[in-house]
């Protein structure tokens, strides 16, 4: 009972206005939690916790040049291993769009200040990893790269 009286006074509040709670803010739609690129800003830097083989690490976001889908799992590649992800590739770019991430393919998301080139329907990144970029992503990319 307690707990549906508190979440009924937080789909309420979040019709009223955006509620912080936990790091997530509360959306514009009732009873609907998610993150979003309006989280205000903080000093210390965005991070995801990511998983190997040996257990779960934190990673700083801006040392992550790609994050790319993997049968039901995102993942990336850091100092020549694989980190796994649970979080969708799509909460993911919601979410790091404010760090410079951007979408290039429906499995790929890159950190755009790590394209070194853009060669036909390629990025090539600053660690060697080569990143697709699809035809209806092309021209959006390419501006978004210009723009930096």
């Amino acid at each position: 009972p307690l707990g549906v009286v508190y979440w009924n006074i937080l789909r309420i509040s979040a019709v009223v206005s955006p509620v912080v709670m936990g790091g997530l803010w509360l959306a514009d739609r009732p009873g609907r939690l998610a993150a979003s690129a309006k989280v205000p800003p903080s000093a210390e830097p965005m991070r995801l916790q990511a998983r190997d083989a040996s257990g779960m690490r934190w990673f700083d976001v801006s040392d992550i040049t790609r994050l790319y889908a993997t049968d039901k799992y995102v993942a990336f590649r850091m100092e020549g291993r694989e980190y796994l992800l649970d979080e969708s590739l799509t909460a993911l770019a919601e979410r790091l769009a404010a760090a410079g991430f951007l979408r290039t393919h429906r499995s790929e998301l890159v950190n755009r200040r790590h394209v070194q080139a853009f060669e036909g329907s390629t990025l090539v990144l600053s660690d060697g990893q080569q990143a697709r970029v699809s035809r209806r992503a092309a021209a959006r990319v390419r501006r978004a790269l210009s723009d930096r």
